[in-house]
Formats: C-alpha cells, sequence, structure tokens
C-alpha cells in the first residue's frame, strides 16, 4: 500500500554556523555554496513533511517552536514569520487533525514543536490526537544524557509520554501504509529517516542524515554528527538504495527548494550524487 501525497510544510527558518555545518569542509569551499553572515552563521530551513494517508495524516518532525527566549532567537537569527501551525492551516490541517508523529531524532530543532501551552499556561501535546515515534535508543540517549545531551529537549518529551502518546521503535518499521522509519544512524547514535511510498514513487525523508543539498557530497558532513565515521558510512548505503530504487529526495534544512531527484554527474574522482529540484506536489 501507498501513501496519498506528501506535503512540505514549514516552521521558518534559523542559522547555523557554517563551519559546524561543514566540519572538516574547507571554508573556501562550503562558502561558495552557502554564503556566511557577519557572525559566519548560514542559511537553513526548517521544512517538515506532512504525509497524507488512506486513513492518516502523518506529520515528519516539527520543528523549533516557539518556547524559547529573544535570546535563543538573536543566536540562530530564528525567522518565524512561517510557522508549522500556519502551514498546516494553509493545508486546511489544524493540529487536532495530526494522527501520527515521527521525529528523526530529538534535537531541539526537530521536536521543538511537539509541545505549546494550553490555556492554563502548561505545557501540553501541540498534536493531542497524535501516535509520537521515535527510536527507543534515541529515547533513552536524550533521558539519560548521552552525547550530544545539550541539544535535547527531555522535558518537552515526557510531557508527549505522561499524555500517553509515545511508541518506541526497535529498529526498522513499517508503521502506517506506505511509510516506514529506516535506521540511519550517525549524527546520533539512533537517529532515523523517513521512506514514504506514493503513487509517483517513494521519497525519503533524510533528516539530518543529508540536511541539505550540499550534504549529498560524500565528505560533506555536519561537525554536529556524534558518530562522522558511521554517518559516512550510513550515507553511501542510503544514497547506493536511492540509485537502485530510485527513490527522491526531501531535504529538512535547505533553504531553497527541498524536494527533488538526486542525479549522478560525471566527477573527475567518478561520478557525484547532484540534487535536481521538484515541486514537492509531484513527489
Amino acid at each position: 500500500m501507498t501513501a496519498s501525497r506528501v506535503h512540505r510544510v514549514s516552521d521558518g527558518t534559523f542559522r547555523l554556523d557554517g563551519g559546524a555545518m561543514f566540519g572538516v569542509v574547507p571554508r573556501v569551499l562550503w562558502e561558495k555554496a552557502r554564503p556566511p553572515d557577519a557572525r559566519n552563521r548560514i542559511l537553513l530551513g526548517l521544512n517538515c513533511m506532512l504525509v497524507a494517508g488512506p486513513d492518516y495524516l502523518a506529520l515528519v518532525d516539527t520543528g523549533l517552536g516557539d518556547k524559547r527566549g529573544a535570546r535563543f532567537a538573536d543566536l540562530y537569527d530564528v525567522d518565524r514569520k512561517t510557522t508549522l501551525a500556519g502551514s498546516l492551516a494553509d493545508l486546511d490541517v489544524a493540529p487536532a487533525d495530526v494522527t501520527h508523529v515521527v521525529l528523526t531524532h530529538l534535537h531541539f530543532d526537530h521536536c521543538g514543536g511537539n509541545i505549546r501551552r494550553n490555556a492554563a499556561g502548561e505545557p501540553a501535546p501541540a498534536f493531542p490526537n497524535a501516535r509520537h515515534f521515535v527510536q527507543r535508543g534515541e529515547w533513552e540517549d536524550a533521558a539519560r544524557g548521552a552525547p550530544g545531551a545539550d541539544d535535547y529537549l527531555p522535558a518537552g518529551l515526557r510531557v508527549i509520554e505522561a499524555a500517553g502518546l509515545l511508541d518506541l521503535v526497535d529498529g526498522e518499521a513499517s508503521i502506517l501504509p506506505g511509510l516506514t522509519l529506516l535506521p540511519t544512524p550517525g549524527h546520533t547514535r539512533h537517529h532515523q529517516s523517513v521512506l514514504v511510498r506514493t503513487p509517483r514513487g517513494a521519497v525519503l525523508f533524510a533528516g539530518d542524515l543529508i540536511p541539505t543539498a550540499s550534504h549529498l557530497a560524500p565528505a560533506w558532513n555536519m561537525a554536529y554528527d556524534l558518530y562522522p565515521v558511521t554517518t559516512r558510512e550510513t550515507k553511501g548505503r542510503v544514497l547506493a538504495r536511492l540509485r537502485e530504487e530510485g527513490w527522491r529526495l526531501f531535504l529538512e534544512h535547505e533553504p531553497g527548494p527541498c524536494c527533488g531527484d538526486v542525479a549522478w554527474v560525471p566527477h573527475k574522482d567518478g561520478e557525484r550524487p547532484e540534487f535536481r529540484p521538484l515541486p514537492c506536489e509531484s513527489l
């Protein structure tokens, strides 16, 4: 079975340090593709995916949310003129309509929109009728303060758990018709990507395995990756399968067009993958 359609829904943009986004790649190379601002930060999107299935509405990742203060907004140059809630409303989807939320991992820019303040000013699930799916190991790492814990939001995650909305997954899992969770470790130990099969073909929501089009290059990986060698190995396996099976790609942090095909073009070292944008509505 397949899902009916995928939609891009945005929680705005933010900026992160360009050197951290490209690790060992020299600035003289990455700045040509990603010009930094005066504080060495590059623009990134907060692109989430809404998957419309035969009897479900599944949201993949939830962006930054709105629970951080002015200092945080300045540090990361957060621009929320576009919000996740507004993007969903543009599709006539209310938060209560979402039936499933899938989280690639539990860093603040991927699950920050899980929680909202209710009428009493208390934290509550932003998607009150949605089952929330995350890899068990990722949940345990976030809860126990594993490496990278500064980027986790355990308090917000406990709100989801307390509401009885949490589903922990072990490894690859098909959780809905047309929607499969694929372990893609490296950025974190238990990072996962999401493969969506539609009548028009398969689309991979890569999360932070391939955050932007520039990160398609095998060696262009983030210093934020907790396990960089694993990232490179995982990316190689995923790109091989993407090429063999003809998957399309959805890029979570690409500030420009985030949906498209991947072509293999001649390069001095053989062939290299190149992103070819397409309208998300065509996926």
